[in-house]
């Protein structure tokens, strides 16, 4: 089992896409991210899929939300477009399979995460030493 240091250490070298699921019109950017619930569709270049995709939500400098296998938060700091997401608590639930390794990919993104930004399609892009998450809003 990885402890949480060393999940810090594998998040910087991970990538991680992710985008969060719209009602089929193109979303309108948020002015920030405080409030806003995200369901992730591609961690680096790869597509999650199942019944339960990895969600977050941002609100209140902090991060919440299920990696697909277990529930997570963490502080959460952002300026412009720079984000730093701090140390992971998340619950220690074991996650083979292919749950586990969306579970592992997306953990390395979301800790590696330095910037975000939004496409042309009001989906959420997070990047950073994990690569690009995108993300596609949740409502």
């Amino acid at each position: 089992m990885i402890n949480r240091a060393r999940w810090v250490v594998l998040a910087l070298a991970a990538g991680l896409t992710v985008a969060a699921c719209s009602s089929g019109a193109a979303a309108t950017q948020p002015a920030n991210l405080e409030g806003t619930k995200w369901r992730v569709v591609e961690i680096a270049g790869a597509p999650t899929y199942g019944a339960n995709p990895p969600t977050v939500s941002f609100g209140k400098g902090r991060i919440r939300g299920d990696s697909g296998c277990n529930t997570f938060s963490a502080n959460l700091t952002m300026d412009q477009t720079a984000i730093d997401v701090g140390s992971i608590n998340s619950t220690l639930r074991l996650c083979e399979g292919d749950v586990g390794a969306i579970e592992t990919q997306f953990m390395r993104a979301l800790v590696g995460a330095t910037s975000f930004a939004f496409d042309a399609e009001g989906n959420l892009l997070l990047d950073g030493d994990g690569g690009e998450v995108q993300l596609i809003a949740s409502r």
